[in-house]
Parts: C-alpha cells; structure tokens; sequence
C-alpha cells in the first residue's frame, strides 16, 4: 500500500519539508514508486508511493487543485468510479477517465464534509482546503487503510503507520496504560488508542477536521441494522450473493500486474480464488492474470491444509505456489515492538512473511485474502435468538433438529436456550452480564487493583457507545461489536504492515462495506443453520468449489507456528528482559504465569503471556 503524511503548523509558521521527509523515510518501503512532498505555507504533505492499478499511474500525488484551493494526499482505490462519474455528472473536469484522486475532490466539492458516504472502496486520505483553513481527514468504512494522528500544542500531524509519528517526538512519548490495560486483560474496547498518550488511529468510518488547533470526529457510516433482506424463495439468497461476491472480487482484483491469491484451503480464501478464476476465464477479471499461494504445514496436525489447497488448485485448474512458513526468534518480536513502538505482532502472523516476498518477487503487488469469512458468513447460533425476538416459536424445534444432527440434542437443548434468552434480553443487561463474565476471567484477575479499576472505566465507556444504538433487536449487539472489533483491526493493521514492508497491498472482500451490510440484512437462519456454519456460503460456491473442501467441516490451527517461544517469552520475562512492569500485574499471578509456561514445549500457545510479553517489549 502507499503511505500517506502531513504537517499542519498552528503557530502561523510555515510547515518545513524536514518533517514531512522525516515522516516518508520511516516508512520508505512504501514507496518504491517515489517519495514525494508538497509544502504550501502551514501545511505539508507527503506520499511513499505503491502503484497498483493503471489509474494510480496518472495521478502524481500530493496534488494541488489551484483553481480551488485544495490540496490532497491519497492512498486508496475506489470501486465504485462509475457511480461517481454519473452522480458528480462532469464535475470531475477531466472527461469519462478521471483519476481516483480527481474523483475523491470531485466529491468533496459536491458533498463537503459528507462526501465518503458516497465512496467505495478502500481508502485513506487528507483534504487541505485552503478557502476554509482547515484539513478533513478521513478513513474507509471497515479500516482496510491505516491512518494515525497526533495533535501537539503547535502542530498537528498526520500518518499511514505510528513509527512516522513518533520520529517527530522530541522526548520519548508516554506510555498509554490504558492499551497496556486492554491487552494483558485481551479485551480491546476502543479503536482511537495506541501505546503512547497523544497519538491515536483516526477509527474506521471516520472523520476528523482540523481548524486551528480544534479537533472535530465524526462518524460518517454504520450499518442499517433495521434493513431486512427477504425473499420468497432460498435460490435468491443464493444468487443475491453469488454476484456480491463476484462484484467484490472483479473489483479487488483491480491491478495492472498479476493479481495474488492467499488459498489456504479454507472455505473463504478458496472462495475468492475460486469466484475469481471463474472470472478470469470470463474475461471480465481486471487483472492480466491471477496466482494462487498457500503455507506448507505439512507434517504439522491441524495447520496443514495443502491437501485441501491442492483440491482447489485442480479444480480452478491454476498451479498453485507452495510456500514454507516463516518462523521469527524472540529476540525479533523485541526489537521489532521496541523500534516501532507497536505490537510487534504473533507467530501465527509473521509465519506469512514468507509467502509475502515470494508474491512480491513474483511481480505481483496485489494479495487478497479471506480474512472477515468467520465474522461475516457465519451467525452462529444467532437463528434461535431471531426466531424468539420475532415469536417465531414454531421455528425453534426444526432448528434444534438440525443442530442436533451434528452436534448431539444436549449440546442442541443448551445453544436454544442461551440464544434464546439473548433475543429477548435487553442490549444494556447484556452489556452488564459480559461485564461480570469479564470480571470472573482468569486474564482480569491478574491484573493489579490499579489496572482492573481502569478496565472497569474502560468497560462502562464502552457500554455508553452502544447505550443509544438503533438496533432491530437485542440479538444484533454481537453484530454491532463485530463491526467495531477493535481487535479485528489491531490484527489487519498488524499484517497490513508485514505486507507494506514486502511491497504489497492487501485486499479483503468479506470486510467490504457492501459485504458487512448484506450480512446484517440476511435472516441468520439463511445465513447459517445452527450446526451448519456458512450455509449460504457453502450452497452459493456449489460448482465452483471442489467437494471435499464445500464439505469441510474442521478448521486450521496455528499453534505450530509458535515453536519454542512460549517458554523463551517465559525465561526472558523472568530474567527481566523485557522488563514487566510490577504495576502491570499482581506478583503473585505474575510469577505463577511465568513458571507454568518456562517449560512449555513446542507448539504450546498462551495468548497472555505473548501480550504481557510484546507489552514489554514496546515499553522497552
């Protein structure tokens, strides 16, 4: 992906090319197309450049609109450029091919501080609008392009990664206990924080106009969760998504080079190598041709999926890239949290890294990958609670039946009754009942008085977002949390950089706008039985799957991916390197996590000691 910063000085100075350098050699990698900068009295800006698609190649940005007064940086690719072009009807200037970048001013222009409701796409992008002295930044719907910021007392600044931000600090930044909070108790509540005070993510669906020194957010998009998607008969369903997904997939694989596939094998990256071959031979896939790569878990239990990876392969008749996993030492997660001052990522993460650069040696500069497959083509067990919150009793019993034939009538009888009780619960019981589950969990227990307090503050601020949601009906809430899963976009922001630092952009249909929508819309018996995860999914891909992974019932795991570093994370915290905070944790929970995991053997995965370890590994 392309990285995008700038300056904008408060103090009525003018705004330095240093800087503005400063920020695009951090993250140089970024640019192998150029780095440029454009500094108009209080405001710099600058692009790393990464050009995927033909349109990127006519735009030189940062770019000034003189006869408006408008200056723009943009890292993105817009999906909907016909739509546009006919609602801005020749506002563009620039005939029936304007330029993504001529498009997004277009719409300003037309809609002001409304106008990304109007886009599609992946997107990240700063206006200066130089008549109203003021900067509108903005992040996509779902988060697929990152953007970081910082407010000082004389600037503010601006950033596609937080290592830019950080390279202007004078004194080292402080630290945030509030992310430390989040992470040693994993339960991620907010989307704005980073490990330092002051310097925060710009959320998804977001906006934030800087006038003077006045920060303003604005949520531009959520989804309607009062829209309900009927039809008389299931064979509309599946058509309905058959060309979503299509449509999806043609417009993501958008690239002037080979457009890459992540098939693991699984149902979802299968899927869109599979809708996309389909495609391709159609002639109607955007991209001069497709390739597909998969890890080598061979010989490693439930993480090998290349049998299944294989099926597809023949089955789309396309070769297929088999790529060993990468393994990282300690020693690189420390230093990579204590240069960045991030999470430094999970083995089950940094394991691609291999199957990145032999993608980006390959010539391709475009990865798509199935990531929001389990968050948004499976409801769970959410059908009882839609039944019951409609008093549609009679359905209750054909769904237990169902459920029971896979998973047994005790496990059946016990799902009806939990969902059940969630389709007629209040959202704000709800929140409190997670709230005391919360308090009960192993990983809050040991924290320290100091910091379970501030996990109280941060639970309550988080149950005071969701008071006034407009929800269809209480079983919804889960929905809304997953599409403001705070931890779901730590986990893209954190591979989005593993891929950038490769020379790859990273593409993920199943977290569209129009994906997520559409799956709130769908009646979850449709979406799936309870007991058949991915119905809808699994009946739609009939044909273009083979059979054995359209049957799949079993899922990878990762494990295997953390040879030996659970208990060398567990001796080096023990000798104080990293050094654990004692206000972080209870000693005496503390000490029993370290001695239980100092002998772990290979494969062995504790999720809370990796977190309390990449927490000292940025506090340095």
């Amino acid at each position: 992906m392309s990285g995008i910063c700038g300056l904008l000085r408060f103090d009525n100075q003018p705004a330095e090319s240093a800087a503005v350098r400063a920020m695009l050699k951090a993250m140089a990698y970024r640019g192998p197309d150029g780095l440029n900068h454009l500094c108009t009295g209080s405001i710099a800006l600058g692009q790393a450049c990464l050009r995927t698609t033909l349109d990127s190649g006519q735009q030189d940005l940062p770019r000034e609109f003189p006869g408006i007064q408008i200056q723009l940086v943009y890292d993105g690719r817009l999906d909907n450029r016909g739509e546009l072009v006919a609602a801005l009807g020749g506002r563009t200037g620039s005939g029936d091919s304007p330029t993504d970048a001529e498009l997004v001013v277009a719409a300003y222009v037309k809609w002001g501080n409304t106008f990304p409701r109007y886009l599609e796409g992946d997107f990240a992008l700063a206006i200066w609008d130089g008549k109203h002295q003021r900067l509108l930044c903005v992040r996509d719907h779902t988060g697929t392009r990152p953007f970081y910021y910082h407010c000082a007392p004389d600037y503010f600044a601006f950033a596609t990664e937080l290592p830019c931000l950080l390279a202007l600090a004078v004194n080292k930044p402080v630290l945030n206990q509030s992310m430390v909070t989040q992470f040693l108790a994993q339960l991620w509540l907010n989307n704005e924080d980073t490990f330092w005070e002051g310097y925060h993510r710009l959320a998804p669906a977001h906006t934030l106009e800087v006038k003077g020194a006045d920060l303003q957010l604005r949520r531009y998009w959520q989804p309607d969760f009062h829209r309900r998607l009927h039809y008389s008969e299931s064979r509309e369903y599946r058509s309905h998504y058959r060309e979503l997904l299509a449509d999806l997939v043609r417009s993501q694989s958008r690239s002037d080079q080979v457009a890459a596939f992540e098939v693991s094998g699984g149902l979802d990256s299968s899927a869109l190598f599979a809708v996309a071959s389909h495609l391709h031979r159609q002639g109607k896939l955007p991209a001069p041709d497709l390739a597909a790569y998969t890890l080598d878990f061979r010989g490693c239990g439930d993480a090998d999926e290349v049998g299944y990876a294989q099926a597809v392969a023949e089955h789309c008749a396309s070769p297929l890239e088999i790529v060993p996993p990468t393994y990282k030492p300690l020693a690189w997660y420390r230093e990579r949290g204590r240069a960045r001052g991030e999470f430094c990522g999970a083995p089950n993460g940094t394991m691609s890294l291999g199957l990145f650069a032999r993608v980006a040696a390959s010539g391709s500069r475009v990865l798509i990958n199935g990531t929001g497959g389990d968050e948004w083509l499976d409801a769970g067990n959410a059908a009882y609670a839609e039944a019951i919150s409609r008093w549609r009793f009679a359905a209750l019993p054909s769904l237990m039946r169902t459920q029971a034939q896979t998973d047994g009538w005790h496990y059946a009888v016990r799902c009806a009754a939990r969902n059940t009780l969630a389709g007629i619960l209040p959202t704000r019981i709800k929140e409190l009942l997670r709230q005391v589950r919360a308090s009960e969990d192993e990983d809050v227990h040991r924290l320290s008085p100091q910091f379970r307090q501030q996990l109280q503050q941060l639970q309550q601020q988080h149950q005071n977002r969701s008071a006034g949601l407009r929800l269809r009906a209480p079983w919804q809430l889960p929905l809304w949390q997953q599409a403001n899963s705070s931890h779901a976009l730590l986990a893209h922001e954190t591979m989005e950089v593993l891929a950038a630092e490769a020379g790859l952009e990273l593409r993920r249909p199943y977290w569209s706008r129009r994906l997520v929508e559409f799956s709130i819309s769908l009646p979850r018996h449709v979406l799936s039985v309870p007991g058949e995860n991915r119905s809808l999914h699994r009946l739609a891909m009939s044909g273009l799957l083979p059979g054995q992974v359209l049957t799949r019932a079993d899922k990878a795991e990762f494990s295997a991916a953390f040879q030996g570093l659970t208990g060398a994370a567990a001796t080096a915290m023990s000798g104080g390197e990293p050094r654990v905070h004692p206000e972080w944790l209870n000693t005496e929970s503390l000490n029993a996590l370290l001695a239980e995991n100092a002998e772990a053997e290979d494969g062995c995965l504790n999720w809370a000691l990796w977190y309390l370890y990449c927490c000292a590994a940025v506090s340095g």
